[in-house]
């Protein structure tokens, strides 16, 4: 079995690079601050290509979905959010 990525922090932020066997993700996401929230999946390659849109809404918002035809590579997830708003997201290969 794969293992799940979780993250989380507060505030706008850009994680450590996280390395994806690629395929088909289940997303889940929970933005508990009254706070705008933007999420994307990015490659640490640059190509906007790669890139996937994760969330985005105003919180507090709790939310799931399939996120399908990640390729294989090393990622980042970019949250961009104001100082205070705490957030987690999950990615779990399925």
């Amino acid at each position: 079995m794969r293992k799940p990525f979780p993250l989380s922090a507060i505030g706008q932020t850009i994680t450590d690079p996280i390395d994806l066997d690629g395929g088909n993700f289940s997303l889940s996401y929970s933005f508990t601050s009254n706070c705008s929230y933007s999420a994307t999946l990015e490659s640490t390659s640059g190509d906007p290509s790669a890139s996937k849109a994760l969330a985005s809404g105003m919180g507090p918002m709790n939310g799931e979905e399939n996120l399908d035809g990640v390729g294989k590579g090393n990622y980042f997830v970019k949250v961009v959010t104001g100082p205070g708003c705490d957030w987690t997201i999950n990615l779990t290969p399925r």
